[in-house]
């Protein structure tokens, strides 16, 4: 029961030497970084000594160079010709013809401008006169109404006064007529005129159109009917009876 102690004690001295031995086998980080940084600067260096060296043929070749000269081309004048010559007469007279019509226009311009001015002053001497003319005018017909005015009011006041009151007029009776005091028998024709044959109190009595029997007068007649009217105008028909 005692030694079970002892054994775990004397395996912990070499725990640590395991550790010790693996932490000395790793190389720092720092380390690592460096070499990082120095393959990186190497490559860029390969890089920037292949491109010099590939721009040294142009440089060779370009003209500033003094051993090498550039080509000279030749340039070769010719002698203008006649018809050349014919063709530049042509435009040196077209351009003295454009100047010619530009100064003709310009003059005409300059007429327009004088006669647009020039009626530009009788437009505004045209409009000052009719402005005044037409002030004159309306302070004329404003003078004329207020005088109307003034008379019209006067003679209405005139009017009003020396008017007199009107009678009330008196209603109207309404017009009446008596009974027809007698009878139609028949309508007669004798000698080619007709008759009324009326019944008036026992007697028979002819009468013709314009003929008056008791205050009514024969109007018109038919060989039906008869039309009479009283003396106040009012009319009445008769038939013939049975």
């Amino acid at each position: 029961m005692s030694q079970a102690p002892e054994s775990s004690v004397s395996e912990l001295p070499n725990l640590e030497v395991e550790t010790d031995c693996h932490t000395q086998s790793k190389p720092p980080r720092f380390l690592m970084i460096g070499a990082a940084i120095a393959i990186i600067t190497f490559i860029a260096v390969v890089f920037f000594i292949a491109s010099l060296q590939s721009e040294r043929p142009e440089a060779a070749l370009s003209p500033t160079d003094p051993d090498i000269k550039a080509p000279v081309t030749e340039v070769k004048t010719e002698s203008p010709d006649a018809a050349s010559i014919a063709r530049i007469s042509e435009l040196e007279n077209r351009l003295m013809m454009l100047v010619q019509q530009l100064n003709v226009q310009s003059d005409l311009i300059r007429q327009n401008q004088q006669r647009l001015i020039k009626l530009d002053a009788t437009i505004e001497q045209i409009a000052s006169r009719t402005a005044s003319e037409w002030e004159v005018r309306i302070t004329q017909l404003e003078s004329t109404v207020a005088d109307t005015t003034a008379s019209v009011d006067t003679r209405l006041t005139t009017l009003e006064k020396n008017r007199k009151p009107q009678k009330t007029a008196k209603k109207k009776k309404p017009l009446r007529a008596p009974a027809l005091p007698f009878s139609l028998l028949s309508v007669d024709y004798w000698d080619n005129k007709p008759y009324a044959v009326l019944g008036y109190k026992g007697d028979l009595r002819h009468l013709s159109p314009g003929e008056t029997l008791h205050k009514w007068t024969l109007i018109s007649l038919t060989s039906e009917q008869v039309t009479f009217r009283y003396r106040n105008g009012i009319k009445r028909k008769l038939d013939v009876e049975g």
